[in-house]
């Protein structure tokens, strides 16, 4: 059972940066790290934990970083084994 914390005395800004936070961790648990920077930021913007929100955009953008560098190993790889076919 999931837990939940209590909400009753955060203002609605805090309220929005947790639904907003939640929403960007989701998101990066499956891996749509674009989304997950989209919530973050838009958490960052209410100013609540901007240090937290921070942290896990650079986390977002590390991990397509290396999701970017993979797919442009692969492109390369495919690229030359295109080229080998095409020459024999």
């Amino acid at each position: 059972m999931a837990h939940h914390e209590n909400n009753e005395n955060l203002s609605p800004d805090e309220k929005k940066f947790r639904e907003l936070k939640t929403n960007g961790d989701d998101f990066f648990k499956i891996e749509i790290y674009r989304s997950a920077i989209k919530n973050y930021k838009e958490a960052a913007k209410l100013g609540v934990d901007n240090d937290l929100a921070n942290r896990k955009i650079a986390e977002c953008e590390r991990l397509l970083g290396n999701e970017r560098k993979w797919i442009y190993i692969l492109l390369s790889v495919a690229a030359v084994v295109a080229i080998l076919v095409w020459i024999f």
